[in-house]
């Protein structure tokens, strides 16, 4: 008799594995470093430079090989103006003119990676930590959406008309070639396991945490995933969320090295068992995300219609409640422990995710928006350059991201006002970059959580570990400081910003 097998997204079939199926699914831990996802100027040592200058015919690169030499109209190149003046007649507000990978003449001081605005000691941002150090490893790096199965691939493509930059082709033809594997794979899992994760209980209910991008959530997630009493989605489970309870184990033990050490997006810490966004798991489940933004940076439309599943249509809100639903039951199989579940766009969906999860817990951080929203704007194209399928982001990036932002909170507020207050608790960011250990204690007694005595060693054996936690300052343009105001005025005067007397200076 077939095994019934319950689809990543909740859709039920049946059907038998085969040898076939299930070797080709191995495949898609074992060709993943193979095969080149981006695509770089080749490097040309200094004989090949020279012998290019001379004209000769004598190629540095192959010995001994004649090669024509160069036409001299690739020699020379017309004159252009400066590119940081050039991308800056493009900038809306001002911020960070150019594309998604902003040149560091066009960036405004305070964010130029290592070198802050009031001279503090800062990390470097992981993408460009990771091309200077790393090159070879970063052009192999996975990708979100090396995840996906052919269905959910080919949507994304033919919802952005098929608009990839010609030197991202190599990215989306390896992501293509893994797409199959991912279905072998996920068909493989759910015959295996599809009626126990059918049935699975998420209980306790889950922990939330939820608050604007650059906020500190990222800090309090991997924090909190100190305590084992929690249990938080893993990066590897959230890249793999159809086959990670059959393929986990053999990628985080083997092909570890895959991953720089750091995350393109801010520089934080990067590995497949270190904690990772629900939000990457259900992009690659096949429900709409803002993330999806980062694939085709340069379209244009508004990303906040993808935030709120409850304005989606109905099959794409079914779709998405489904999708979750299913990966937290699969998540409950890996291990013991409350699950906590970190990501941004949760903010919006306040009022879904209580009705989801009556028990549910919210952890809400903030930050100063002078802050906050130029380190989202520089994180957004870091994250864009470093993982989408377009080499440049929407002339009107700033605007849109503020869209984004507002209508993050607008759903917030509206959610917040019949929320029992005992549910949630809000932190300040310059609180717990200060003082980690004592937040992340307020947060066990509001929430009456046990054994919070615990957790003070657990967060200085971490400080002692990765250091101390980057600190990025900004000083925003005098038309940037104008739409904050305009936009999250407030929100400032709610959390007891000054917008006027600009951020404190906390280290």
């Amino acid at each position: 008799m077939p095994r019934a097998r319950f689809d990543p997204v909740g859709l039920v079939t049946t059907s038998s594995p085969s040898a076939s199926s299930m070797a080709t699914s191995i495949l898609v831990v074992v060709v993943l470093p193979l095969v080149p996802v981006t695509t770089t100027t080749p490097r040309r040592t200094g004989a090949t430079r020279r012998s290019m200058r001379r004209g000769s015919t004598f190629s540095a690169t192959r010995p001994g090989r004649a090669e024509p030499p160069l036409p001299s109209r690739r020699l020379t190149r017309p004159a252009r103006r400066p590119r940081a003046q050039a991308a800056a007649s493009r900038s809306t507000l001002g911020l960070y003119p150019g594309g998604c990978s902003a040149l560091p003449e066009a960036l405004d001081a305070s964010d130029r990676l290592g070198s802050p605005a009031d001279g503090s000691t800062e990390q470097p941002g992981g993408h460009q930590m990771a091309q200077t150090r790393w090159p070879g490893l970063w052009r192999r790096t996975p990708r979100p959406w090396h995840g996906m199965t052919p269905a959910v691939w080919w949507r994304l493509w033919a919802r952005n008309r098929f608009a990839v930059s010609p030197g991202r082709w190599p990215m989306a033809l390896a992501v293509t070639a893994l797409a199959p594997l991912n279905a072998a794979a996920g068909r493989w899992q759910r015959s295996r396991y599809g009626k126990v994760v059918a049935v699975a209980a998420i209980d306790p209910p889950p922990l939330f945490i939820i608050g604007h991008w650059r906020s500190g959530t990222t800090l309090l997630h991997e924090l909190l995933a100190l305590d084992p009493q929690f249990r938080c989605p893993t990066t590897y489970q959230c890249m793999a969320p159809a086959h990670f309870l059959l393929t986990e184990g053999f990628v985080t033990r083997r092909l570890g090295f895959l991953l720089p050490p750091h995350r393109p997006l801010d520089g934080m810490r990067l590995g497949w068992g270190l904690p990772q966004e629900d939000e990457f798991a259900l992009a690659n489940l096949g429900a709409l995300s803002p993330y999806l933004a980062w694939a085709f940076p340069r379209r244009g439309g508004a990303w906040e219609e993808n935030l709120d599943p409850r304005s989606f249509p109905p099959a794409a809100r079914d779709h998405w409640r489904r999708a979750l639903l299913t990966f937290l039951r699969a998540l409950t199989l890996s291990g013991p422990g409350r699950l906590v579940l970190k990501s941004p766009p949760h903010t919006a969906r306040l009022g879904l995710l209580v009705e989801m999860f009556p028990g549910a817990r919210f952890i809400h951080l903030v930050r100063h928006p002078h802050q906050m929203v130029p380190s989202f704007v520089a994180a957004w194209r870091r994250m864009a350059d470093a993982v989408g399928l377009q080499s440049r982001c929407r002339e009107d990036l700033e605007e849109a991201l503020l869209d984004l932002g507002s209508a993050l909170y607008r759903r917030f507020d509206a959610d917040r006002e019949g929320l029992d207050p005992g549910r949630i608790v809000e932190l300040r960011y310059e609180d717990l970059a200060a003082d980690p250990a004592g937040e992340v204690e307020g947060v066990y007694g509001s929430f009456g959580l046990p054994h919070s005595e615990r957790i003070r060693p657990l967060v200085q054996a971490y400080r002692a570990e990765v250091g101390p936690y980057p600190m990025s300052r900004h000083d925003p343009s005098p038309l940037l400081r104008r739409a904050i105001a305009e936009r999250w005025g407030a929100y400032a005067r709610r959390y007891g910003y000054d917008l006027d007397a600009g951020p404190e200076r906390r280290t």
